[in-house]
Parts: C-alpha cells; sequence; structure tokens
C-alpha cells in the first residue's frame, strides 16, 4: 500500500514503516517459532480439521464466556464440538 499514489505521501511513508515492523514482528515470531496471539483460534480451528475424523486426542475441554465469545470463538467451538459423539454447552447470564 505504501506504494499508491493516491495517498498522500505522509501515509505512504507511515504504511511503509508499518510494514517494515510488521516484517520484523513476523521475523521474530519465526526466530522464537511462536505464533501471533491473534491467530492462535485459527491455528486451532486448522489443526482439528486437518486431524483424522477417529482421531479423539481431545479428552476433556472447557470453554468459558460463550456468552461473549464472537468470530473466531466461535469458530473453534464449532470445529471441537464435531470431533465428540455427544456436547453440552451451557450459556447463563
Amino acid at each position: 500500500m505504501s506504494e499508491r499514489t493516491d495517498l498522500s505521501d505522509p501515509l505512504r511513508r507511515k504504511l511503509h514503516d508499518l510494514g517494515l515492523l510488521l516484517g520484523d514482528y513476523l521475523d521474530w515470531l519465526a526466530g522464537q517459532n511462536a505464533q501471533d496471539p491473534d491467530c492462535l483460534l485459527d491455528l486451532a480451528v486448522d489443526a482439528l480439521e486437518k486431524a483424522r475424523r477417529e482421531t479423539r486426542a481431545i479428552r476433556r475441554w472447557w470453554m468459558d464466556g460463550f456468552a461473549e465469545m464472537v468470530g473466531p470463538g466461535i469458530i473453534l467451538l464449532t470445529a471441537v464440538a464435531r470431533r465428540w459423539r455427544r456436547v453440552t454447552l451451557a450459556f447463563w447470564p
């Protein structure tokens, strides 16, 4: 985006700087063999979907805060629920 000519020069410079920071951050994560915390739910869903259907590696699972759960949390909950023959969820205010 920092190459776009329709943006002001200060904005293009800021976007360039942000791109450098993001690149350094991603390199640091890779060097630490770590993941960005904002991506962990997506990674968990991917791992569950890639695992064989018959595999029931998850013996127990606790999740709290369903009432406030949105987006990736709901997707993870759905992926986990698909792995079990029986699922009970409790919602309360």
